[in-house]
């Protein structure tokens, strides 16, 4: 640790973090703190992108129509609009559709593929979707509409009848990194589009950084690697940016003190709205001035406010009824709405430490959300049930599907019987990274904090043990709808976000969230 800190002039503590993160090797530790563009992979590492490449100059040659379909998140949006961005640069005639999973599902409905053929589409492609969808890819071909497939998330042994598939994680792809989120297979892909054609590939990938930043963060990749390049250098142009859109978001989405800005501006998109294939996030990321921005964001704040009394009504809703004995919950309400099945499991996944299946009903079908630890490997168990689903997909940690009811009960018997004969690693103790006393912070602590951000997977918020502490007074108020505490504690005055410690000496385990009105504000974990 000595050695580290010597060798690349850091403080004691930031080189304690960098250890804790596996990061021993001076060069390393300083590719970590200060990543470089220069150190992204080529994008004609990717297996098929050549294909690709040729593919879309015979579109653009002949004129074609080109259509861009994406996954409805805020990840799916920014890779929509990367590429969108990148193709009219070359050619006039391309659109978008971004189905509403909460009503469409996921997938390319039949309905929806024989539109774009009406429409005289040759050439669809897929952003961070795609490479589940055997069904989709097959009417496609069968109209006539040849399909280029971008995807991250796990495949399955087999590929979809597709024109090329450009995913890392394909196990005959050898790219060298494997975890992009979907709006960094999009740029890779744009990329490769950009050097090919002649475009401005510096001017256009300083453009996309925010974008590419706010879908890496936004769908909890593991922050390493190309990933940590991507997320650390496009949070900080996401600062510098021009573009009236992201200035709106700066400005607007700032909500509770000690929130990072990159993840507040998440937050808030993921209150994006769909409306006949078309997002408003889109919109508010392309939109030319800032009366337009302003009106879309207010949009999304009123939907976030309506979004979080709904959650909490389906979060009490879903504990009640869930049975938590046993390695793996399945919850099955139906009454909650399709949207809100991932935020339940996600918050009962971290609360009992378990892997989490909440079910709802979508139509005449159950759709399914499950989030897990990272001991579990969530898209395994459901590719061990995939006889029960009509369509599933997804990650390690987060994944979904749909199936009739009629299936349900082989569902649970299934990942239930999975879940019994697969390692899961018992709860184990909340862990810290440092045991700090409280006089250790101040502004140079805050600082090393800011250079190992953003944080996420794989780069988790450094967490802090106090042994001792004594909190000598506690005083709860809001801060607009937020609920915070000042604390004095060790004699010493902090903010205090979400729920406050109580009085008396304990020891205590927090993160930083940074100053507010200058005030170091924690949030407790215990």
């Amino acid at each position: 640790m000595e050695n580290l800190a010597q060798k690349l002039n850091i403080s004691p503590f930031l080189a304690s973090l960098l250890v804790k993160r596996g990061l021993k090797d001076p060069k390393e530790a300083e590719k970590f703190l200060i990543p470089r563009i220069e150190d992204l992979h080529s994008p004609f590492l990717i297996d098929d992108i050549k294909k690709v490449v040729k593919r879309v100059g015979e579109g653009i040659a002949r004129r074609e129509r080109i259509m861009i379909t994406g996954h409805d998140d805020v990840d799916g949006i920014t890779s929509t609009l990367v590429v969108m961005k990148t193709l009219r640069s070359f050619h006039p005639d391309v659109d978008y559709y971004i189905p509403d999973t909460k009503r469409e599902g996921y997938g390319l409905p039949g309905e929806l593929l024989k539109s774009f053929s009406s429409q005289g589409v040759k050439l669809l492609i897929t952003v961070d979707s795609g490479v589940s969808d055997f069904q989709g890819a097959k009417l496609a071909k069968s109209l006539g509409i040849e399909v280029i497939i971008t995807d991250h998330h796990e495949p399955q042994e087999e590929l979809p009848q597709a024109q090329a598939v450009i995913n890392p994680k394909r196990n005959d792809c050898t790219y060298p990194f494997r975890y992009l989120a979907g709006v960094g297979v999009a740029l890779k892909f744009s990329l490769a589009l950009l050097e090919s054609f002649g475009g401005n590939d510096k001017g256009f990938l300083k453009e996309f950084l925010p974008l590419v930043a706010l879908g890496t963060i936004a769908d909890k990749v593991p922050l390493v690697g190309e990933n940590r390049i991507l997320s650390k250098l496009g949070a900080e142009e996401l600062g510098l940016s021009t573009k009236p859109g992201i200035q709106t978001l700066r400005r607007m989405s700032r909500g509770g003190p000690g929130l990072d800005p990159i993840d507040d501006i998440i937050e808030l998109l993921r209150f994006g709205h769909i409306k006949g294939g078309k997002s408003d996030i889109v919109e508010l990321l392309s939109a030319k001035d800032s009366a337009q921005a302003e009106i879309i964001c207010d949009h999304l704040k009123q939907s976030g406010r309506l979004w979080r009394k709904e959650a909490e009504e389906a979060r009490k809703m879903v504990t009640r009824e869930a049975e938590t004995d046993g390695p793996i919950i399945v919850a099955v309400v139906p009454r909650v709405g399709v949207s809100l099945l991932g935020y339940c499991a996600s918050f009962l996944s971290k609360e009992e430490r378990k892997p989490t299946v909440v079910i709802g009903r979508r139509a005449d079908l159950l759709v399914g959300e499950g989030r897990s630890p990272q001991s579990f490997d969530l898209f395994k168990a459901f590719s061990y049930c995939r006889d029960c689903f009509l369509q599933y997909g997804g990650h390690k940690r987060a994944a979904g599907f749909s199936m009739r009811p009629e299936m349900l009960k082989s569902f649970i018997d299934r990942i239930r019987d999975y879940a019994r004969n697969h390692l899961l690693l018992p709860p184990g103790q909340e862990d810290y990274d440092l045991k700090v006393p409280l006089q250790l912070l101040n502004q140079e602590v805050l600082s090393d904090l800011k250079r190992l951000s953003p944080f996420g997977q794989a780069n988790p918020e450094p967490k802090f043990l106090t042994p001792g502490a004594d909190v000598q007074e506690v005083k709860e108020f809001y801060l607009g709808e937020w609920k915070l505490s000042e604390a004095t504690i060790d004699g010493r005055p902090f903010l205090i976000w979400g729920d406050p410690p109580s009085k008396g000496k304990k020891d205590l385990i927090y993160s930083i969230k940074g100053r507010h009105r200058g005030w170091l504000c924690l949030r407790i974990q215990r």
